[in-house]
């Protein structure tokens, strides 16, 4: 970039896209709002200094180069499983994302809600009742579901969202047990135990996922995960779906040892296999709710969220 010269910004996820973050970014930077299209990723990034998307875009090793223009990646998510990061950081190109921002994330509520709503979904099967009524039905007696209060929540990670499912658990007259990798994480709120995996397995009627994504932790909840489970219980989903091998949780629900999952994120998205069991498994079964990744798809969140990253990359920009 010569002196003086002001860095181009792509959003390349333009479609309801803040104002207010687009007049951030435009104060310091020429903007391009408007998708790629078909054109290829590698070339896009020579056109650019920074390119901000959400979650439509998986970037690979080989839509990256040493010696591209662009050298900002911005993504207004914590999960950033959809970056080759690795790549980035051997080829200097750096990563903006909300992980870690705890502060700001303790104010953007959006998912851990989503949570929740998925959560009574299943339980209290809204979703084949109302399907049941679209179809000119209305026998009350085929939805007869569970209530909340007096069952006991697990939730795995127990970090921004996990605690805010735990506060809303016991609104509801929940129990919480948490399990979390940070074996030195306290919080002194009544109801909440902390335990080992496998008590938080064997005493939960629903058990709620908030861990990060890695390759250490590829299904982390598989065959072995849902056995262990108590025989009638629900999974929860709202983080990332390589967490779970789908083919097993389908054999955990359709055997009737799982009562039923809700998820928000599924393996391999943006390009979703609707062939892969998982998905073929929905096409069938009422004990399955699958919703796309809208956990954070809110007016407020995203508002929040591409100020912030609009911010944060105008930061860089004038840094690096």
């Amino acid at each position: 970039m010569l002196l003086n010269q002001r860095p181009l910004i792509w959003i390349a996820e333009p479609d309801g896209f803040c104002a207010e973050a687009i007049q951030i970014l435009e104060a310091h930077a020429d903007v391009v709002a408007r998708a790629p299209g078909d054109q290829p990723l590698q070339e896009a990034f020579g056109n650019c200094d920074a390119m901000i998307f959400r979650l439509g875009f998986s970037i690979l090793r080989e839509d990256l180069s040493a010696n591209q223009r662009c050298r900002f990646i911005a993504t207004p998510v914590t999960g950033t499983d959809h970056i080759d990061e690795a790549a980035c950081r051997e080829m200097g190109i750096a990563v903006i994302s909300l992980r870690g921002e705890r502060e700001f994330l303790s104010k953007v509520p959006a998912t851990a809600e989503h949570t929740f709503a998925l959560m009574l979904a299943l339980v209290r099967r809204i979703v084949p009742a109302a399907n049941h009524v679209r179809e000119g039905q209305f026998n009350r007696d085929r939805f007869r579901g569970t209530e909340l209060s007096g069952k006991t929540l697990g939730i795995i990670g127990y970090g921004r969202l996990g605690s805010m499912v735990a506060s809303y658990a016991r609104a509801f007259g929940m129990r919480v047990l948490a399990n979390d990798i940070d074996e030195d994480r306290e919080d002194l709120s009544a109801g909440l135990v902390f335990c080992e995996l496998d008590i938080l397995l064997d005493q939960s009627d629903i058990i709620s996922l908030h861990i990060d994504y890695n390759k250490a932790n590829h299904h982390f909840a598989g065959a072995s995960f849902f056995a262990r489970m108590r025989r009638g219980a629900f999974l929860i989903n709202t983080a990332r779906g390589a967490l779970i091998d789908g083919a097993a949780l389908v054999e955990a629900i359709d055997s009737g040892h799982l009562g039923g999952a809700a998820l928000d994120v599924v393996e391999g998205e943006p390009d979703v296999c609707f062939d892969a069991p998982l998905l073929n498994y929905l096409q069938h079964s009422e004990r399955l709710i699958i919703t796309p990744h809208i956990g954070g798809n809110t007016v407020e969140s995203f508002q929040r969220t591409e100020v912030f990253i609009a911010t944060k990359l105008i930061k860089a920009l004038q840094h690096g």
